[in-house]
C-alpha cells in the first residue's frame, strides 16, 4: 500500500505529472513544428528539476532516448533536434517529441510514460523494502487506475497546470544528493 500510494502521489502531483505535462505539450510543439517552443520546453523542463542529480537525471535519459530513438527520426536524423542541443533536452520532453515524430498518439504516448515512470519506482522500491516480485507486479496492477486517469488528464493540460505538492519527496531528492553511500544515482 504504501509504495502504491507514493507513486500514486507522484503521478498526481508530483514529478511524475509534471513529466506527463512537458511530454504532452512536447509533442503538441512537435506536431506543430515549433522548434522553438520545444527548446523552450526543454529549458522549462531542465529548470524544474528540483534536485541537481535530477537534472543530471533527466538530461542524461532525455540524451540516451533520443540515441535509441534514432531508427524513428528518419533518413536525415532532423525530425526531433533542437538546433544540434539533444543532449540538453528532458526525458519527458525527448519522449513527446519522439512519439509525435514517430506518428504515435498522445492519449497512448502519456499512458506508456505514466507506466514506465510507475514501473522504474516501483523496481527501485523491490531493492529497497520487503517487497516480494508478485507483491511487486500486485502494485503495477494496482497503478493502472492512476496511470490511466492521469495520462487522461495530462493529454488535456496546459503548462500552466505544473507544479508540485509532493514536497517530502522533493525534499528527500535533494538530501539524497548529499548522502556519502547510495543505492541509486537520483
Amino acid at each position: 500500500g504504501a509504495v502504491r500510494g507514493w507513486v500514486e502521489v507522484l503521478l498526481a502531483r508530483g514529478s511524475g505529472w509534471n513529466d506527463l505535462v512537458l511530454m504532452a505539450e512536447a509533442h503538441r510543439a512537435a506536431a506543430a513544428g515549433e522548434e522553438q517552443g520545444l527548446a523552450g520546453l526543454a529549458e522549462l523542463a531542465t529548470a524544474l528539476s528540483g534536485s541537481a542529480e535530477r537534472r543530471s537525471e533527466t538530461l542524461t535519459l532525455g540524451a540516451a532516448f533520443l540515441a535509441a530513438a534514432r531508427p524513428w527520426n528518419g533518413a536525415d536524423g532532423a525530425g526531433w533536434r533542437l538546433s544540434g542541443a539533444e543532449a540538453e533536452m528532458p526525458l519527458p520532453v525527448a519522449a513527446g517529441a519522439v512519439a509525435c515524430h514517430a506518428g504515435l498518439p498522445l492519449a497512448g504516448s502519456l499512458v506508456a510514460y505514466a507506466h514506465s515512470f510507475s514501473a522504474s519506482l516501483v523496481s527501485a522500491a523491490v531493492r529497497l523494502v520487503p517487497l516480494g516480485q508478485s507483491e511487486w507486479v500486485a502494485v503495477l496492477r494496482d497503478l493502472s487506475p492512476s496511470v490511466v486517469t492521469n495520462a487522461r488528464r495530462a493529454a488535456g493540460s496546459t503548462l500552466d497546470e505544473l507544479g508540485s505538492a509532493a514536497l517530502v519527496s522533493e525534499i528527500a531528492a535533494m538530501r539524497h544528493e548529499t548522502l556519502p553511500t547510495r543505492l541509486f544515482r537520483s
